[in-house]
């Protein structure tokens, strides 16, 4: 079933939650000093933290909604107005008001972003993928994931932070191909279409997968780096790969004509650049919060 008008409503809904929900999961995990596993508990106790989490889930339930309703290569690239969100929720938390600059740098996002819906224009929901298909893409991923955290394992930490955004947002990325996937198989045949054959629960395993893949990856890269770094680079790998395996493993039809593909390079170039700038004020209220909350310590 296709509704796109109300899975765009449910795409800018998940992106706000989501956009809430990192600021505060950043402020409780770059703010966590023990290491290791000491750490994980540590931030597993925060009620601050399950908080967040728990708007996560929410704004993952939202997201669900909005690709049942329409197809992934235009709802995923929703995502990135979480960023004006987290510049509104960085300046709640105390950080400074957002000035000319940070306005533009909205205007610009919001720019890109529809330049690039129109250009995508009125994709279809596309074909649910066979197993096959499914179970080589999954394995692409988690390959391309271990490679890279093998090869950047000691690099430092703002090309690792980096590398370890990017990889979350293609997780999250293709957790959504995988869930429009799902919807797909679920509006055909219902629950047990989702668990009769492979093609069935093969996305409902690549989601679980993906997922706790994409969260550890993302409290990681919070965990080694600044926000700044972090967030866009996760913001343009999340709906890149969601536009790439859309098209190729759900069949979703982009344009791909040589002025597309120069609109596509522009819009992305414009997302890039408005999130490295949004996220600079973000940052500011979280080293903000960090200043009060170690005074309170040593008070």
């Amino acid at each position: 079933m296709s509704n796109l008008p109300a899975a765009i409503v449910l795409g800018i809904a998940s992106a706000v939650v989501y956009g809430i929900s990192v600021v505060v999961q950043h402020r409780v995990v770059h703010n966590t000093r023990e290491p290791g596993l000491r750490g994980v508990v540590q931030i597993l106790k925060s009620p601050i933290w399950l908080m967040a989490a728990g708007g996560d889930v929410c704004g993952f339930i939202l997201q669900v909604g909005a690709l049942s309703l329409g197809p992934v290569v235009i709802i995923q690239p929703l995502a990135v107005l979480m960023l004006p969100v987290a510049l509104a929720t960085g300046y709640a938390m105390g950080g400074p008001r957002p000035g000319w600059i940070d306005y533009g740098a909205c205007a610009l996002l919001a720019g890109s972003l529809s330049g690039f819906l129109w250009t995508v224009g009125g994709a279809e929901q596309g074909e649910v993928p066979h197993a096959v298909r499914s179970l080589g893409v999954l394995v692409l991923v988690l390959a391309l994931v271990v490679g890279l955290l093998f090869v950047t394992h000691t690099a430092p930490p703002i090309p690792r932070s980096a590398v370890l955004g990017g990889i979350a947002g293609a997780c999250w990325g293709t957790l959504a191909v995988f869930v429009n996937a799902a919807s797909d198989r679920y509006a055909d045949g219902g629950v047990r279409a989702l668990f009769n054959d492979p093609q069935g629960f093969l996305p409902l395993v690549a989601i679980a997968a993906l997922g706790l893949l994409g969260m550890g990856l993302t409290m990681a890269s919070f965990k080694v780096g600044s926000l700044a770094v972090v967030l866009p680079v996760n913001l343009c790998a999340d709906p890149l790969s969601a536009i790439i395996f859309g098209a190729l493993l759900l069949g979703q039809h982009i344009p791909l004509d040589a002025p597309s593909l120069l609109g596509y390079s522009l819009c992305f170039c414009g997302l890039a650049l408005a999130a490295s700038r949004l996220a600079r004020p973000v940052v500011t209220a979280m080293h903000a919060q960090s200043a009060e909350m170690h005074q309170a310590e040593s008070a």
